[in-house]
């Protein structure tokens, strides 16, 4: 993408329009991928602008429910999708990107642990906390099932005979670390055996979360740099496409020379005021677990697949007073979101 006229001001709390960029469809060269008609209730300005936090950490402030760390702007990190926890990537064992998914289920869950035929296994616990876990059914057909029998019935006969034999301790732990074991197996097979299907379907919910209407959305004027403020959602949309026209950012070196472009542009003047700012992520905050418009921060990261990097796409308030950094954030995203875009076209 060339680097066109952008508006000398913006004010934006929440826009909606219905007109999707016609660059979006451009990129991709499919002829039958037109989406003029589908709904984006919000702008990607506001979807960067409300993930950004008055803090240097993301959103609320958000603690890893492992470590009881805040999560950094430059750490990765995972929410888990039933009771909306917030774990570093580290602290879950996912360390590898490309290990995990945005329906992750968090090691000691309540909200799985209390279902009756959870989804997703748990997985990762400490010896004090699988003492006191109720494993699920299906577990009991892992291979470590007859190690852990043999080890039961041994533990009661000691018990029978001498119930304080310091042998039963050893066994109780023995019988912890071979469940352990089994269940840090399981969770990696099936993460493993996360298809492209399954990815689809938790992409579909995304998509879900990010278009359903709002209660709370309400319209914002804009102004472009004339004077006039514009409320209106098809011309705002007019506007916004009028900023991009097409330009490949596949390779490494496409995506340097637009770097270098907005590096030696002139400063746009877009000005996102700190109480604007403010006033959008106090609104966005009233839900501790998710971002705006229902989309996790490392959510909105794994439009492209599975998550490089789900902190490039937490942008601080710093970031938006900087007009060439705002409008780098909005090309990044937009990318994304027309992914996207082209995986549910793809289905229809």
């Amino acid at each position: 993408m060339r680097f066109r006229h952008v508006p000398t001001r913006l004010t934006v709390t929440s826009v909606s329009y219905t007109n999707l960029p016609i660059w979006i469809s451009l990129l991709y060269s499919q002829p039958v991928f037109t989406l003029t008609e589908q709904p984006l209730p919000a702008t990607l300005l506001r979807l960067l602008l409300l993930t950004a936090g008055n803090e240097a950490n993301p959103g609320p402030l958000w603690c890893c429910s492992l470590c009881q760390v805040r999560l950094g702007c430059s750490d990765c990190f995972v929410r888990c999708g039933s009771c909306n926890g917030w774990y570093h990537l580290r602290c879950s064992g996912l360390t590898n990107s490309a290990d995990w998914s945005p329906t992750f289920s968090c090691p000691s869950c309540p909200m799985l642990l209390s279902a009756p035929t959870p989804p997703v296994l748990p997985s990762f616990h400490t010896n004090a906390e699988v003492s006191d876990l109720t494993i699920p059914p299906d577990l009991k057909l892992l291979q470590f099932n007859a190690n852990v029998s043999s080890l039961e019935r041994k533990g009661d006969d000691i018990r029978v005979r001498d119930f304080n034999d310091p042998r039963i301790g050893y066994l109780n732990g023995l019988i912890i670390k071979i469940v352990n074991d089994g269940i840090h197996k399981r969770w990696h097979e099936l993460v493993a055996d996360y298809n492209f299907r399954r990815n689809l379907s938790a992409t579909w919910k995304l998509l879900r979360n990010l278009t359903k209407p709002r209660v709370d959305t309400f319209n914002q004027s804009i102004s472009f740099g004339n004077g006039n403020f514009i409320s209106n959602d098809s011309k705002i949309a007019t506007k916004m496409n009028k900023l991009f026209s097409p330009r490949s950012v596949s390779s490494p070196k496409s995506q340097l020379s637009l770097l270098g472009l907005l590096n030696k542009a002139p400063a746009p003047g877009i000005s996102f005021s700190a109480d604007a700012i403010r006033a959008a992520v106090k609104k966005t905050k009233a839900s501790k677990a998710l971002g705006p418009d229902g989309l996790a921060p490392p959510q909105a990261s794994s439009f492209d697949g599975p998550a490089r990097n789900p902190a490039i796409l937490i942008p601080t308030v710093a970031t938006f007073l900087n007009p060439a950094a705002a409008f780098a954030r909005l090309l990044e995203l937009s990318l994304h979101v027309s992914h996207i875009y082209l995986l549910m076209a793809r289905q229809k």
